[in-house]
């Protein structure tokens, strides 16, 4: 039992909150009221009243002619009993004898029952500081601090806690510094309030971290942390800017239902479990600012991102250099800007459905990400994809208001053509920027025209076939441009007139009907010339030079015609070898496409 009735502190609260689960918590002693009763003594100071205070020094906030009682060292006292210590901790300031003596009232105590002796609920401090120190509580109880509030300052840098640590439903009215602090054992914030920044940089949670229904008013700093058992951050609110570069989580990272105002930053991330992102809000552009001093390099390195890369800047989330190792689940989010998933590695898959944006058109940009997978639909809105230089595993775009897609450089890795053939067909099977080069283009083709065999879509192949040789004409093109005159210039123009060759003729050997518009034009060609030099025919009418051409260029199968001019007999010859060129180019060029 806690304190003889007389002789204990009068708060009490209800325990009608979602974190309080009296029917779990064993070690809650609750009145037949269903109320939680401070456990620790009345407090009596020397100069306080005659018959001492009703409250104990944690509590004495809670009344009007208690607040001015309230003292600077209530953190330090905390601390002596959580972790059962009567002596002082050299190198900080004495602690009052009056709360030495409270102290060692209450560690002697033998009315504590189990976990009561860490329960504060409720407390109220104007200061909690203890920096680079190890919270290790006389027994596994979880050192409950639920609904306290701190009001100026809030400072564990570098501490430890060894035991459960319990905040939920807490309100740090200032700024808050868990910078460095390891939490052994589960936490839980569940519903606390930061009124100012928060800064958990290169934190670690030893066990589940539980977040959900947190505000954070100022930015939340969680770079460098570890989340060793995963995190749940459902419904939080971040209302400025969220960091969490270079965090990682290894299990279940869930902000199902987070708003995050000024969007975040997920840069050099990993998700070791799931990601989820379901029913999200995203505010945006992103802005960091020079708020954690502890991070000198932190102003320098956002800005070298932001200048560097205008996409960056327009984004309301920031997955750069992120490592997912299960879903990335962005499910129905709501996004003020542009999804930013660059450099990234993606093991499991990408789920982006329903997203909605109030400026349209949505972004998504995956550039230099790996091994894309899964499915990406965002239902009405206008969306722009940008996969440049990265790499497409099974994704699957479902939406119907295709923008953009941009694929500059991509590799193509599993990615069905087949399911997406009518959003290739609407960008007229054109995958580059306009800002690209032509070998950067012919690169493109390549990697689409192998990614389309890899899973045998045929048209795509094709398409991209074409595509990639023009695009390397292109680049002889330029290539004579910059030589000329030259050795290579001259290596250039015959390249490029195999190639132009080549495109008239069979369309690169995707077109058929190309062969015969040509074969046609050099008998059109041809009977000309014959008209022209006037030789005599054995026929009569308008078409006796076409009949004379056509029978020259089909010689390789029927025969040379009959002629009496050495002149005559070497045009028949050319034509006859350009006509049993054409006729192998036709029969190449249909069967190449019958199958496809």
């Amino acid at each position: 039992m806690a304190a003889p009735s007389e002789e204990r502190c009068e708060f009490a609260t209800g325990l009608n909150a979602d974190y309080f689960e009296p029917e779990k918590e064993s070690l809650l002693r609750t009145t037949e009221t269903g109320q939680w009763r401070c456990p620790h003594h009345k407090f009596t100071p020397t100069d306080g009243p005659d018959d001492g205070y009703d409250f104990c020094p944690f509590h004495l906030g809670h009344k009007p002619n208690h607040g001015s009682a309230v003292l600077e060292d209530t953190a330090e006292l905390c601390v002596w009993l959580i972790t059962g210590s009567t002596e002082q901790v050299p190198g900080l300031s004495p602690l009052p004898s009056d709360l030495r003596n409270y102290a060692r009232l209450e560690n002697d105590s033998t009315r504590f029952e189990t976990g009561e002796r860490t329960q504060f609920i409720g407390a109220v401090f104007d200061e909690f500081r203890v920096d680079y120190r190890t919270i290790d509580a006389v027994s596994n109880a979880p050192v409950d601090l639920r609904e306290a509030t701190v009001n100026d300052v809030a400072s564990f840098q570098s501490a430890s806690f060894e035991q459960p640590l319990l905040l939920s439903g807490a309100v740090f009215d200032c700024s808050t510094t868990f910078v460095d602090t390891t939490f052994a054992e589960r936490t839980e914030f569940q519903q606390t309030q930061f009124t100012e920044y928060a800064d958990f940089h290169h934190a670690t949670f030893g066990a589940w971290a539980e977040f959900s229904s947190t505000t954070i008013a100022g930015e939340a700093n969680f770079r460098g942390v570890n989340f060793d058992h995963g995190i749940f951050a459902m419904n939080m609110i971040f209302d400025g800017a969220a960091d969490f570069m270079a965090a990682t989580f290894a299990a279940v990272a869930n902000f199902t239902g987070s708003v995050f105002r000024r969007g975040a930053v997920f840069s050099s991330t990993r998700f070791l479990g799931n990601a989820t992102f379901r029913d999200v809000s995203f505010g945006g552009p992103v802005e960091l600012s020079d708020n954690f001093v502890d991070d000198t390099d932190v102003d320098e390195r956002w800005q070298h991102i932001a200048v560097d890369d205008r996409r960056v800047q327009d984004a309301a989330v920031v997955f750069r250099n992120l490592t997912c190792e299960g879903t990335l689940n962005l499910i129905n989010a709501s996004i003020d800007g542009n999804v930013y998933i660059a450099s990234s590695t993606m093991a499991g898959a990408v789920v982006a459905t329903d997203i909605s944006v109030d400026n349209g058109p949505i972004e998504l940009n995956f550039t230099g990400s790996e091994t894309i997978s899964g499915r990406v639909a965002t239902g009405s809105e206008p969306v722009e994809y940008d996969f440049s230089e990265a790499t497409l595993g099974e994704l699957e775009i479902g939406d119907s208001n295709v923008d953009s897609v941009r694929f500059n450089k991509t590799t193509f890795d599993g990615f069905d053509f087949g399911k997406h053939l009518d959003v290739f067909v609407s960008m007229e099977w054109q995958l580059h920027s306009e800002q690209a080069s032509p070998s950067e283009c012919e690169n493109t083709y390549l990697r689409a025209k192998n990614g389309a065999k890899q899973v045998g879509e045929s048209r795509a192949v094709s398409e991209f076939h074409i595509r990639e040789l023009r695009h390397r004409r292109a680049g002889y093109l330029k290539l004579l441009r910059e030589t000329f005159p030259g050795f290579q210039a001259l290596k250039a123009s015959t390249k490029l007139l195999g190639n132009l060759t080549l495109a008239v003729t069979c369309g690169y050997g995707e077109r058929p009907l190309r062969p015969v518009v040509a074969s046609m034009s050099v008998v059109g060609v041809f009977a000309i010339l014959y008209a022209t030099i006037g030789i005599s025919l054995p026929y009569e009418g308008a078409t006796k030079y076409v009949t004379f051409s056509l029978e020259s260029f089909v010689a390789l199968l029927i025969g040379q015609p009959e002629t009496t001019s050495s002149v005559v007999s070497l045009f028949v010859a050319l034509e006859g070898f350009v006509g049993a060129f054409m006729i192998a180019l036709f029969v190449f060029t249909f069967t190449r496409s019958v199958s496809r």
